[in-house]
């Protein structure tokens, strides 16, 4: 397939490179974060930091596969959410290890440590919707049919509906960075804390049943795959098998 000329520009041809820096740029402060912290902080901790690590180095090569996918073909919206999936993981690393820093390990010595806390507290949000419309939309780039787009909107919408109900919550922040004392949310509404909380369980509720459907979405393409296309699906499978297997060990 020939990329559209609109995709051949000089500054579109440059922006797989300039993720590919921004991802690795992410990773390294992490890490030299961690590294600075390690003897300073619970951050030390040697099960911490070698997850923290493993993951970094994981979502950084999620981050390079999209970007290659993006240089090889940039109207294959895949390439895009496999970048955003990983970049969005090396961020919620990134603004972990600043907000450990900033409040614990050296309190005050960087600006707006509680906005990285509070950052890096609801970024599952945003992975959680971009692993579903990558379900949706592998290998191709497009939906199976208007109806499967309509429900990827649905649960874009959930998941906004999701992020305002979970970021503006008022009182301590849910999954706040490791070893960092509980902190109020800096930007909680107390007069809407009851309609905040509805709104957060509506759209964890749309978002859950989006990803479900978007696997369906995936099994139907798998069944009606040929050829490369189901070879694809079936390395998708296994990547999205183990990377499940690595988010369900580090939440246990």
């Amino acid at each position: 397939m020939n990329t559209p000329r609109s995709l051949r520009h000089p500054a579109i041809s440059m922006l797989p490179w300039s993720l590919g820096l921004l991802s690795v740029g992410l990773a390294v402060a992490a890490l030299l974060l961690l590294a600075v912290d390690s003897s300073t902080t619970s951050a030390g901790d040697a099960k911490y930091a070698l997850e923290s690590i493993v993951s970094v180095a994981i979502r950084l090569a999620i981050a390079a596969l999209g970007a290659v996918v993006i240089w090889r073909r940039p109207e294959n919206a895949v390439g895009w959410l496999i970048w955003a999936y990983g970049g969005l993981g090396l961020l919620e690393h990134f603004t972990t290890q600043y907000a450990i820093h900033t409040l614990r390990a050296a309190p005050g010595s960087l600006p707006a440590g509680e906005f990285a806390a509070w950052m890096q507290s609801w970024l599952w949000i945003a992975q959680f919707a971009v692993t579903g419309f990558v379900f949706f939309v592998f290998p191709d780039g497009r939906f199976l049919s208007q109806r499967w787009r309509r429900v990827a909107q649905a649960t874009l919408l959930g998941s906004a509906v999701l992020f305002i109900g979970f970021s503006l919550r008022p009182g301590q922040l849910e999954n706040g960075p490791y070893s960092v004392a509980p902190i109020p949310n800096p930007y909680g509404i107390q007069p809407a804390a009851d309609a905040l909380w509805i709104a957060e369980q509506a759209g964890f509720g749309v978002v859950t049943l989006g990803i479900v459907a978007a696997v369906v979405s995936l099994v139907m393409r798998f069944r009606s795959a040929r050829g490369e296309e189901r070879q694809q699906l079936k390395w998708f499978a296994y990547a999205a098998a183990l990377m499940g297997v690595f988010v369900v060990e580090n939440f246990t």
